[in-house]
């Protein structure tokens, strides 16, 4: 079964996100204390979703679910600036553990007045970390499932069948 977790600071969506495409429905949510996970069926293939708590006090405890990640999804809020500053500190945490696929996953697309990071500069993160990027909205599904078709394209061939 492969594994995809998802990890970023605290508030950028990381749960909305698995809601949308887990049971798509949004709602505000309460930080998560620790990790949750989610088992769901795709294609005749098993995956196993990890939300991880982007609390700076969880973050020791959440590293032990970077190392066994098939795929991880690393999200960042587009509204807010300090959240995509965190993006090399995530990145590094996870290389020093894991060398497998990561997407870049810019959330809150939909609020397009408030937006803080540009377009142009998630592309270069996107390369200099040499990652693929996908734009997302929880709120309104926008990239949901593309980003997920993406996760589940670079899961290993290894996964079994149901």
């Amino acid at each position: 079964m492969s594994k995809i977790v998802i990890v970023g600071t605290s508030g950028v969506g990381k749960t909305s996100i698995i809601e949308k495409f887990v049971h798509d429905n949004f709602a505000s949510t309460t930080s998560t204390i620790g990790v949750a996970f989610y088992n769901y069926t795709r294609n005749q293939r098993r995956f196993q979703l990890w939300d991880t708590a982007g609390q700076e006090q969880y973050r020791a405890f959440v590293q032990f679910y970077y190392r066994q990640a098939t795929v991880v999804l690393l999200v960042f809020d587009v509204t807010d600036q300090k959240t995509f500053s965190d993006l090399d500190f995530w990145f590094d945490e996870i290389r020093k553990l894991n060398q497998c696929p990561v997407i870049l996953v810019a959330n809150k697309g939909d609020l397009l007045g408030s937006r803080a990071v540009t377009q142009e500069d998630a592309w270069k993160k996107a390369l200099q970390l040499e990652t693929e990027l996908v734009n997302t909205s929880a709120a309104n599904g926008f990239g949901i499932n593309e980003l997920f078709e993406k996760a589940q394209g670079l899961c290993k061939a290894d996964v079994k069948e149901v």
